[in-house]
């Protein structure tokens, strides 16, 4: 068995079925506002079965890969601020914001994409926030606070109950 290279993937068409974001209420004597996140998958292929190792076939039958991009929004309901040229800098200390709570119910919902493989498979993601981080005295140029965030992404793969139309 060799190791798994991107271009290895045999690329496999996707529609994103349903999308949201994981919306957090930040509170802090600094930094106020809402943040949204998503990790966003941008390709999906399939693992060819001679790289996979031994008896690590999925349940689902077709072992995939994919590729993901973050997007991260906040929303200042905080002040603004007119930065100088010193505090667009990054590289100053950082303070966890640890003051965050849902905004509903389903703050962290499973975004669904239907993948064109036969039998029509449902992926499905949920990015769930770990950590919020404020550059001290660092702001965008549009005078928001500069955060940082850290996030994790869980993955699914199931059957599709009904195939969708132009997928195979």
């Amino acid at each position: 068995m060799s190791s798994l290279q991107p271009m290895d993937l045999q690329p496999i068409p996707f529609r994103v079925k349903k999308f949201d974001y994981s919306r957090y209420y930040i509170e802090s004597p600094k930094v106020r506002g809402i943040l949204s996140l998503a990790d966003v998958v941008t390709n999906v292929g399939r693992v060819p079965d001679n790289l996979m190792p031994p008896n690590q076939m999925p349940p689902e039958g077709i072992p995939i890969g994919m590729g993901t991009t973050p997007i991260v929004s906040f929303t200042n309901q905080g002040d603004k601020h007119s930065p100088t040229p010193q505090e667009l800098i990054s590289g100053k200390p950082k303070s966890e914001l640890t003051n965050y709570i849902t905004t509903d119910r389903n703050h962290e919902p499973w975004n669904e994409y239907t993948l064109g493989t036969r039998p029509v498979l449902l992926l499905k993601t949920r990015t769930i926030l770990s950590k919020v981080e404020w550059i001290k005295d660092c702001y965008t140029s549009l005078g928001d606070p500069f955060i940082t965030v850290n996030h994790s992404t869980v993955h699914t793969l199931s059957n599709q109950p009904a195939p969708e139309v132009g997928m195979q």
